[in-house]
């Protein structure tokens, strides 16, 4: 190796071996899914008159986006979270 490439002149820089880090397993990444899922369904249930405060989400005025929820079919029962600005919504 000369100046810190290798000896077969095509460039390769040698990097030092760091520690390496184990990928997450499928079984984790998925518990992990899961527990997030449920933090959000706590935080959607936590409103305050239709607004969601301690979620930190905020539409593009800024403001704390409502809870909704969709009566029509397909999507009866699907909760969503449109701009609370009722006047001028944005494309939140």
């Amino acid at each position: 190796m000369v100046n810190g490439f290798s000896a077969g002149g095509r460039g390769r820089r040698l990097m030092p071996r760091r520690g390496l880090v184990s990928a997450p397993t499928a079984s984790s990444s998925r518990a992990h899914e899961a527990a997030r899922a449920v933090e959000l369904e706590t935080l959607l249930e936590e409103h305050s008159n239709g607004m969601l405060l301690r979620t930190g989400i905020t539409c593009r005025h800024g403001c704390s986006p409502m809870l909704s929820c969709c009566w029509s079919e397909p999507d009866a029962g699907r909760r969503f979270l449109p701009c609370s600005i009722v006047e001028q919504p944005c494309d939140f």
